[in-house]
């Protein structure tokens, strides 16, 4: 289970990770890294219609092609010395399956960049009063679609070793903190909403004094 909680204001954030402020909870060093992802489609989004995600996904300078469709994922290592942000082709992919599907799709339309979002990670494992432990990341950036941006300022908790009623006791304590609101949408899906993809979801503001079901 992963969940996403939007941070209305950064000034509410004095020491940047937003999980010492929680009492009781004991986080582990914090690790730092800058992730950015690059998106890629045809001018008619033909990738997209079908489902899959083509994605440059640099983090810390080393390069990820990706290739995604229903919640499976296919990757190959990205030369090194590659410029950023330079157009991919399909033989990136030494799986031949994997080629023949895009060039299926696509036949000979060039990719174009779609989506780019880039953004600061700084994660910990976190232990929570009531036992366990929970993955936790705070990431701050920018998610750019066309001429069109969205901040990113966000907290994401990976539900790895721990009860229920321990997590809500965490959300619980950071929104007494923090002016926090439930994001529906990961990044990707906001940046398709910048494109013009109608938007589904709505975000809801969490209040310190509802208990989260």
């Amino acid at each position: 289970m992963e969940l996403i909680l939007g941070i209305y204001d950064d000034k509410t954030i004095q020491d940047g990770f937003p999980f010492f402020s929680c009492q009781g909870s004991n986080a582990s060093a914090v690790s730092h890294e800058r992730i950015s992802s690059l998106y890629y489609d045809t001018a008619k989004n033909d990738l997209h219609k079908a489902g899959i995600r083509f994605s440059a996904v640099y983090t810390d300078g080393k390069l990820m092609w990706v290739l995604s469709r229903a919640g499976k994922s296919i990757s190959a290592m990205g030369d090194a010395e590659a410029p950023e942000r330079s157009l991919p082709t399909v033989g990136i992919f030494p799986d031949s399956r994997v080629r023949k599907i895009i060039e299926n799709l696509i036949g000979s339309k060039p990719l174009r960049e779609t989506i780019h979002i880039t953004y600061d990670r700084q994660m910990a494992a976190v232990e929570i009063p009531a036992g366990g432990k929970i993955q936790a990341a705070y990431d701050k950036g920018i998610i750019i679609a066309g001429r069109k941006t969205e901040y990113i300022s966000e907290i994401c908790i990976k539900d790895t070793d721990t009860n229920l009623s321990g997590l809500r006791q965490v959300i619980t304590k950071m929104t007494r903190a923090i002016p926090l609101y439930a994001e529906p949408d990961s990044k990707y899906l906001r940046g398709l909403r910048l494109m013009g993809v109608p938007e589904k979801n709505k975000r809801m503001k969490l209040d310190p004094a509802v208990r989260v079901q």
